[in-house]
């Protein structure tokens, strides 16, 4: 970014974002998202602003001209959805669309593993870059996924060195010890209180509304945030995808 300016620009701008994305509203509409929260240091914008601009990798493109977007996750204790100055940090769209969580498959078997029924065996895959590539066939699930697994974190740590130069020491460090086992989202089994739901099945309605009690209302915002800034920069981009999604 060129001036002082595009950066608080751009700054303000994913502010907007963060603070959208702990609202009750968005979140009634992105169950995924039931829960997350922020620091009382990333309420504020001016703090939020300062905070960006001093982070490595805020000002980076990636080989695309993309910008870095800011991620919650890698730094977070596993099942933490919290946006603050020790949790967040910068990362390559490259790298932070590999560590996106998946559900559980309904197949009952492990990610990145299927069965041929024309081998009788398990076969191994692994996708990056919209590529997949064959691991082998295995003779178990647990192989499989072991093969699967071991090769997900070696693409994790070769990333996190080709861009070791524009993230952070922290991100660095986390990347390379990175347990792939965190990418996994445990699914909803249970219905709780959610005062003025509709009528309807246990699934649909918690499909719909996510996990309403894990959000600490104290952060949970029912009015619409307006950044206290008009952004100049990327005003045509939503906020939202500057931001992760969630692990």
């Amino acid at each position: 970014m060129k001036t002082h300016k595009d950066k608080v620009h751009r700054a303000s701008w994913l502010h907007f974002g963060v603070m959208e994305r702990c609202s009750l509203s968005y979140q009634r509409n992105n169950p995924s998202y039931s829960g997350v929260t922020c620091s009382d240091n990333f309420k504020s914008e001016k703090y939020f602003v300062s905070w960006c601009i001093e982070q490595k990798g805020f000002d980076c493109f990636d080989e695309r001209g993309g910008v870095f977007h800011l991620d919650k996750d890698l730094l977070s204790p596993q099942g933490v959805k919290i946006y603050s100055e020790d949790t967040c940090v910068f990362l390559p769209v490259e790298l932070n669309g590999f560590l996106q969580s998946r559900y559980p498959s309904e197949s009952g078997l492990p990610r990145g593993v299927s069965f041929i029924k024309l081998e009788n065996k398990f076969l191994a895959t692994i996708n990056q870059s919209s590529v997949t590539t064959r691991l082998g066939y295995f003779d178990t699930k647990e192989e499989a996924y072991s093969a699967y697994k071991a090769a997900k974190e070696k693409v994790i740590r070769e990333l996190a060195n080709k861009w070791e130069s524009k993230i952070s020491i922290q991100a660095y460090q986390a990347l390379v010890s990175f347990d792939i086992s965190r990418l996994i989202k445990p699914r909803i089994t249970k219905q709780i209180e959610q005062p003025n739901i509709p009528d309807g099945d246990d699934e649909s309605l918690l499909a719909c509304y996510g996990n309403r009690a894990e959000i600490d209302e104290e952060y949970a915002y029912d009015i619409p945030y307006k950044p206290t800034r008009s952004p100049a920069i990327l005003k045509q981009q939503d906020p939202c995808d500057l931001i992760d999604d969630p692990f």
